[in-house]
């Protein structure tokens, strides 16, 4: 359990740094399966970071087209 924890942790300061370095734009479609590939890790942590970085406002899922990057302006 406790390295599922880890590897949750590591995509989601993964998907977090792509967010805030503008690596992955406003508006863009967070494919689960392809962000699981690109961090080398199954679909469950991607999963939990999405959902982590929803609480954080960065990420929104919408009906029908799944999670994406959240529209924020910088300061």
């Amino acid at each position: 359990m406790g390295g599922q924890a880890r590897v949750s942790d590591r995509a989601f300061d993964a998907l977090y740094t792509a967010i805030i370095h503008g690596d992955l734009e406003a508006g863009s479609r967070l494919q689960v399966r392809d962000l699981a590939e690109s961090l080398g890790t199954s679909m469950m942590p991607v999963r939990e970071a999405l959902n982590r970085l929803e609480e954080f406002g960065l990420v929104e899922t919408l009906p029908y087209r799944g999670a994406v990057v959240k529209t924020f302006s910088q300061g």
